[in-house]
């Protein structure tokens, strides 16, 4: 079951690199990063969507939960897959980038 949260930004192109994707607005640089995740339970979803939604540079995210590594996919600008990491672990979540 995959979780999403609405966004405005609709994208214009995208141009696909391994298991990145890059999504161009305007000014914006939009980069999907693809994580392995700890996360189980819709319970675990609820708590890192408030965590999620408040960081200004993540523009759109959803997990899956069906996949057997609990994929969260995040559309970010201006942040950094290490930054997502970091703030996952200090709330409890254990991550790993996909390539």
């Amino acid at each position: 079951m995959s979780y999403f949260l609405p966004d405005s930004l609709v994208p214009k192109s995208r141009d696909i690199k391994k298991n990145r994707m890059q999504t161009r607005h305007s000014d914006d640089n939009i980069e999907c990063l693809v994580f392995c995740t700890s996360l189980t339970k819709k319970e675990d979803i609820k708590y890192i969507s408030k965590i999620l939604n408040s960081v200004s540079e993540i523009h759109r995210w959803s997990v899956d939960l069906e996949d057997c590594e609990n994929v969260l996919r995040i559309e970010v600008s201006e942040i950094t897959a290490d930054d997502i990491i970091q703030i996952l672990k200090k709330n409890g979540v254990h991550s790993s980038l996909l390539l």
